[in-house]
């Protein structure tokens, strides 16, 4: 009877007249009774199939996150507020969704719902967004419809994850008052839930036209008071552990299309 000694396993890569494949070996060596190597098997198995699709999958994704960022930059050359808004609402949602324990695909979709969350804003009148005083009652309807018509505008890109319905969730609250639709706890996905809170947090506590921020402080007092009405109960406390770890909204000092650049140019 022969014994097997140590298997060694290893990818090769195979480079033909027209194409490459990948194969990964396994290498057994059989042992006699003297404990001598008497002979080695080898076996192969083909994984091109397997590495070229991870590689398209790979240039998808570096599509898509391109895409994102060309849609997130349309919104700075409208309203400067909302651009940065976008991004300082982005990083917090994302900090938030980490300690909530939410996993690493829920967390990327999540980024690419929180840059484009107000992407509907392009229906609305530069007007109406800049102007700088309070809005009427007839402008307030006309900015809530920028929830449906962001929802319509990524609806026909074929995200992989949840991105439309994250945004067309996003002002939606656990006790049904929100809108568009009205819904309630459980029928909000959480990614929606963490992007409300950032977005409320973020808004309360940065400079409008219209108005001075009104700081962080008054920001976390208003989702505290909307606590288990309004807002998921454990994001809103994990949203003010954050801050009392010292969690600080990011200040940008290049516009939003030179960062897409360098991003870009930096994933390649």
């Amino acid at each position: 009877m022969f014994r097997r000694k140590k298997t060694d396993n290893f990818q090769i890569k195979i480079r033909f007249v027209n194409k490459e494949e990948y194969f990964n070996v396994t290498l057994i060596p059989l042992l006699n009774g003297k404990n001598e190597v008497y002979k080695i098997i080898g076996l192969t198995h083909n994984l091109t199939d397997h590495i070229l699709n991870e590689k398209n999958l790979k240039k998808l994704n570096s599509s898509l996150e391109k895409t994102i960022d060309a849609l997130a930059t349309l919104e700075e050359y409208r309203d400067p507020y909302t651009a940065g808004h976008q991004r300082r609402v982005c990083d917090l949602a994302k900090t938030i969704a980490k300690t909530c324990g939410l996993d690493e695909q829920q967390v990327h979709w999540l980024r690419s719902a929180s840059l484009l969350h107000d992407i509907g804003k392009n229906h609305v009148p530069s007007a109406i967004l800049t102007k700088p005083t309070r809005l009427t009652p007839a402008e307030y309807e006309i900015i809530r419809e920028h929830v449906e018509s962001g929802y319509q505008i990524l609806k026909i890109i074929d995200f992989p994850g949840n991105v439309a319905e994250i945004v067309y969730q996003h002002h939606e609250f656990i006790d049904g008052s929100g809108y568009p639709r009205g819904l309630k706890e459980n029928e909000i996905c959480i990614e929606a839930k963490i992007l409300t809170v950032a977005d409320i947090v973020e808004a309360m506590a940065s400079h409008r036209p219209y108005r001075a921020s009104r700081g962080i402080d008054v920001a976390l007092d208003q989702i505290r008071m909307w606590q288990g009405t309004k807002l998921d109960t454990k994001i809103v406390d994990t949203c003010i552990q954050v801050f009392n770890e010292g969690y600080q909204f990011i200040e940008y000092n290049k516009p939003l299309s030179q960062i897409v650049i360098e991003e870009s140019l930096s994933r390649e």
